[in-house]
């Protein structure tokens, strides 16, 4: 299983201009939160995750700022929620001046994907501190939307 965050073909090229154009810089856990009931006593099969995620952005001198919060709730036998907000910096090569499309597109697909594994690795290893049975979060691809098909944007996924 896998997580997908759909595109249009345009909503793709802009992104991938953006991308071409910028640098990662920096990446920090901004903000996080977790709640949760315990431990679970008795042995329990690992369980799926549901995750939400979206993206906020803004532009500066040289520059992109792009903040991806993820938010994880256990299924119905296992109560806990986590919030993690990951700051993400990249850097705008001169002479390239991005479009709202380009940052648009951009921090709502591929500066996902540059979180994700951030996002993913400490979502398993809070989930494990908790003492609780997960499964981990799967991989997460950017794809293109079928013509026929409603575009899917940053949402609710279960893994």
């Amino acid at each position: 299983m896998s997580f997908s965050i759909t595109k249009t073909q345009a909503q793709l090229v802009a992104a991938k201009k953006m991308q071409d154009h910028c640098e990662l810089q920096q990446v920090a856990l901004l903000r996080c939160s977790v709640d949760g009931a315990g431990p679970v006593i008795v042995p329990a099969r690992p369980t799926p995750l549901a995750v939400s995620f979206r993206a906020e952005y803004a532009a500066t001198d040289n520059g992109l700022e792009v903040e991806v919060i993820f938010h994880v709730d256990g299924d119905p036998h296992l109560v806990f929620h986590i919030d993690v907000t990951i700051l993400l910096k990249y850097e705008i090569a001169a002479g390239f001046e991005p479009t709202e499309p380009h940052l648009l597109a951009f921090s709502d697909s591929m500066a996902i994907g540059d979180a994700w594994p951030y996002a993913r690795e400490f979502i398993q290893e809070i989930t494990s501190r908790m003492g609780l049975p997960t499964s981990p979060l799967p991989t997460l691809r950017v794809v293109a939307q079928d013509s026929g098909k409603r575009r899917l944007s940053s949402g609710r996924r279960s893994a």
